[in-house]
């Protein structure tokens, strides 16, 4: 429902607007304001859960953390 604006850095109005858009609650607000412009405009131009999505609030939290911590750093298997 949200389409960022081509800046690096998002507005606070553009912040809320996606949250609202995502039906996200004041966690994920803080969540997000606590990022740098760089990760909160990655956030906004690339969360999209599919159609019929129930828990968005625990999708969104997977994914921002995702792009704080960057590829490569999810849970891995140990061998051996």
């Amino acid at each position: 429902p949200y389409q960022a604006s081509s800046e690096a850095t998002p507005s606070e109005q553009e912040v809320a607007e996606f949250l609202t858009g995502w039906g996200l609650d004041g966690e994920c607000a803080a969540a997000m304001a606590g990022q740098a412009p760089e990760v909160q405009y990655q956030v906004l131009r690339g969360f999209s859960p599919k159609p019929g999505t129930r828990d968005i609030k625990s999708l969104f939290m997977g994914y921002l953390k995702s792009m704080v911590m960057g590829p490569g750093t999810g849970k891995r298997l140990r061998s051996a």
